[in-house]
């Protein structure tokens, strides 16, 4: 085999091989109208009995019965204060927890040990202040790699009871964003 037709084969087999690789390895982001996408692997929620905290595992197709905000963070510096604005509109309306939930997922898979354990007791103290929203560890990153998340920052979902996203955005939320967020939650629990 001459020079030429082994760099074409070897071209190839290095085409076919990133193809391949690439069709198992992508996810998109959460898609309007669609299921919300399952979890490779399990992430811990965290479940309040009196003042202790214990964890279980939880997956995607767990996001039925009630509308929900996910809002999806990596644990760094400063990222918890993206979208507070949505937060703390949503808290001002004083929804009905019995139909309408937050979920924080804390993906940590990408800080230190020491940092992981920083974020757990941080995350533990916010459900203990919290106990009407929900919050995941992920230590895998699995819910970003299924999702299809960026790898920094914030992601905010709203998936209805069904498990059904509404609407999905990266980053940091505009005003208007924001409003279209709270209209949606307003609208679907008006009809649920």
């Amino acid at each position: 085999m001459t020079l030429t037709k082994t760099l074409k084969s070897l071209t190839r087999l290095s085409l076919a091989t990133t193809l391949a690789f690439a069709a198992v390895n992508v996810a998109a982001d959460p898609v309007s109208g669609q299921m919300v996408p399952a979890t490779i692997a399990t992430a811990e929620q965290l479940v309040q009995e009196g003042n202790d905290i214990h964890y279980k595992n939880w997956q995607a197709r767990n996001l039925t019965n009630k509308l929900r905000i996910v809002n999806h963070l990596n644990a760094a510096l400063g990222v918890d204060t993206i979208n507070r604005e949505l937060f703390e509109q949503l808290d001002n309306l004083q929804l009905d927890n019995e139909r309408f939930a937050t979920l924080t997922i804390l993906n940590v898979a990408d800080v230190s040990s020491f940092l992981q354990k920083m974020a757990r007791l941080q995350i533990e103290d916010m459900q203990r202040s919290n106990s009407d929203a929900e919050f995941v560890l992920d230590k895998e990153a699995s819910v970003r790699k299924a999702w299809g998340l960026p790898n920094k920052g914030a992601s905010i979902t709203l998936v209805d009871a069904r498990g059904i996203v509404v609407a999905h955005r990266n980053g940091q939320l505009s005003s208007e964003e924001i409003n279209t967020f709270i209209e949606l939650v307003q609208q679907r629990l008006s009809n649920f």
